[in-house]
């Protein structure tokens, strides 16, 4: 896969899992359940940065110089801290955001892309 390719790949899986996280999100708020559906936005939030941030360093990391290792090891260090922040917000304002639903929201760009590639009818 090209880094356009890959580009165009990431945006459209971002933006799928935010519809999706936006719109289950907009339920538990009609539900009257406000923290969870701002932690589900603050998952959302953080696996969307995830999975940019790892479209945007895929192409270093698998580059066959030396320091693709050490790059790797970065990337994974960058990407599970901002899941980690995303989390910790949840931890310091447990009032404001469910922790249960931020968790669920890191999944929301793994889940778009599920639905996805469960979807009839769908091209190749």
């Amino acid at each position: 896969m090209t880094e356009p390719d890959l580009n165009t790949f990431a945006g459209r899986a971002i933006r799928r899992g935010l519809l999706l996280c936006v719109a289950v999100a907009v339920v538990f708020y009609a539900l009257g359940q406000v923290s969870w559906a701002k932690g589900l936005a603050l998952g959302g939030l953080g696996s969307g940065a995830n999975f940019w941030l790892m479209a945007l360093l895929l192409p270093k990391v698998v580059d066959p110089k030396d320091r693709a290792s050490w790059m790797g090891m970065a990337s994974w260090v960058v990407r599970y801290g901002v899941m980690a922040l995303a989390l910790g917000v949840c931890v310091a304002f447990p009032g404001q955001f469910s922790f249960l639903a931020c968790a669920a929201g890191l999944f929301s760009v793994q889940g778009g892309l599920l639905l996805e590639r469960l979807r009839p009818g769908r091209k190749e």
